[in-house]
């Protein structure tokens, strides 16, 4: 069985990661903040995917929900969410590596270190792939109080606002 058809292994990151994430993340054509990431995988707040030579092939950027975050804001659409839910903010797999399950092991091993809920925000077009592991999705800005901040984001990119979900594992 040649490496790329291996189990990856799952772990936390640690600094010498903090290259090899924020270059996935940018093959994957992801909008991050870098210096944000490179904290994250620094604290260990990134779950990364290492083939059997030790190379990062998936990676899931942590953040944990809190209504005392200095890095919240009025438009963030975990705001309704348990206190100490931990959100996904970036995942990402090698594109040669896609399909095998990584993705799925990453999600996976996130609600396995989570405190509370998982949560996750994201576009239409990977609705599949968090709908196949069990999110319970809404529209982003749809709260399970029935309001939200659509309207007050109405400035923003309609292109960008409409296809944004908001998923929640329980």
């Amino acid at each position: 069985m040649d490496s790329s058809t291996m189990t990856p292994d799952i772990r936390e990151s640690t600094p010498d990661d903090a290259d090899d994430v924020v270059y996935l993340l940018d093959a994957a054509m992801l909008e991050f903040d870098r210096e944000r990431v490179r904290r994250r995988v620094s604290e260990g707040d990134a779950l990364v995917a290492v083939d059997g030579e030790g190379k990062v092939i998936g990676v899931c950027v942590l953040g944990v929900v809190d209504g005392d975050s200095t890095e919240s804001d009025d438009s963030d659409p975990t705001a309704g969410t348990d206190s100490g839910s931990t959100e996904i903010e970036s995942i990402a797999v090698r594109r040669s590596r896609r399909g095998r399950g990584i993705g799925r092991a990453l999600v996976e091993a996130a609600a396995t270190r989570a405190a509370g809920s998982l949560v996750a925000r994201f576009h239409e077009r990977v609705r599949p792939f968090y709908a196949a592991l069990g999110f319970e999705i809404r529209r982003d800005g749809d709260r399970e109080n029935g309001e939200g901040d659509a309207a007050e984001n109405a400035d923003d990119a309609e292109a960008d606002t409409d296809d944004r979900l908001f998923g929640t594992l329980r």
